[in-house]
């Protein structure tokens, strides 16, 4: 007796046969049952001390760019939790030059003038 399965929510592998069940696999490659995108659960977050051990920063300087409201976090059950996505964001808008980038500017600027007396 073949069964139609339409979703692989309608399988139930203990009622199947083990060529229902081949014939179930090649239908719908195990790669399909894989969602296409994350689910909205699926953020990245981290508690306040695992943020400081990624990125090396001190435990009081998150805990005072929290009371400046700084820093992008929330707060569950009264612990500070980060979305590491958000704070990759915040990092790259915060980013400052560093000297050799000021003076590699500079000398393309300085390039593209062509000044003249």
């Amino acid at each position: 007796m073949q069964k139609n399965y339409q979703r692989i929510t309608d399988l139930r592998i203990m009622d199947l046969t083990v060529g229902e069940f081949i014939a179930v696999l090649q239908k719908h490659p195990v790669n399909s049952f894989q969602p296409e995108t994350k689910p909205a659960y699926a953020t990245r977050k981290v508690q306040l001390k695992t943020l400081a051990s990624i990125y090396g920063w001190g435990r009081s300087s998150i805990y005072k760019w929290c009371k400046q409201k700084a820093i992008p976090h929330s707060r569950v059950q009264g612990e500070y939790r980060f979305d590491l996505d958000l704070i990759e964001k915040w990092i790259e808008e915060k980013k400052v030059a560093t000297k050799q980038e000021i003076i590699e500017g500079f000398e393309n600027k300085k390039r593209s003038l062509k000044i003249t007396r």
